[in-house]
Formats: C-alpha cells, structure tokens, sequence
C-alpha cells in the first residue's frame, strides 16, 4: 500500500473513532462529573470547564499516540495534531454555543479554549511517544 494511502487511512480511521468515543462517551462523562455539581470559579479558573478538557485529554492524548505511532512520515505530530485540531473544527462547527449578553470575555474564552483541546492533547501524546522514542534509543 502507498505510504501516502496507509496514512490518510491511519488518520481517518482514528478520525472516526474519536468522534465515535466522543460522542458516546461524553454524556456519560457529564452525567458522572459534570451535572448536579456546583464549580466554584477560583482564581479566573472555571473548574467545570477544566473538567470537560480532562475528558479531551483522556480521550485524544491516546489517540495521538497510536496515530503517530502507526503514520509512517517525517512528521508523525503533524498528523497527530491534525487529527485533534480536525476534530475540534469540527466540534466548533457542529456546537450550539449561545451566550447571553452578560457572559463576561473570560467565560467566552474558557468556552471557546475547550476546541482547542482535543488538538493540544493530541500533539502532548504524540510528543510523549517522541520522548519515549528518544529515551530507547540513548
């Protein structure tokens, strides 16, 4: 198979179980975590929102491990931190975020920060599989 061909397949295959695990898990994750709970805001810090980035972490730090192990390229983070930063694009776009007149800038930007984070974990578990890679060979 053409390398170029396994890649995308690599990619869209893990594309597809993101999305799958994401929306399948995330209710579950909110009704465990999330609902019936008051997050204090300490410090500009809105826990429940670090609470919903824990569940990306969770779920694409992994996947961006295994997708830069499997893509045979120069550039295995490249393709993992495409992989996160697709799907959050795709999270923002398909999202019903309405804020009320009142939202403060800083509510705004934790919420919008939380599309980010797929694409951040994603690149963290392919750096770390870097750093692993590194670590056997010295």
């Amino acid at each position: 198979m053409n390398q170029s061909l396994r890649n995308l397949t690599c990619f869209f295959v893990a594309y597809c179980l993101s999305v799958l695990l994401v929306y399948s898990l995330l209710p579950r994750w909110f009704s465990a975590f999330i609902l019936d709970r008051h997050f204090p805001s300490t410090f500009g810090i809105h826990w429940g929102t670090i609470t919903v980035w824990l569940f990306y972490f969770v779920i694409f730090m992994p996947l961006g491990l295994v997708l830069a192990y499997l893509v045979q390229s120069k550039f295995p983070k490249s393709w993992a931190g495409a992989l996160g930063f697709c799907f959050g694009l795709f999270f923002f776009f398909a999202s019903e975020g309405n804020f009320t007149a009142a939202a403060s800038i800083s509510d705004k930007a934790w919420h919008y920060t939380t599309f980010l984070m797929p694409g951040i974990a994603s690149l963290l578990g392919s750096c770390f599989l870097h750093l692993f890679k590194q670590s056997k060979s010295a």
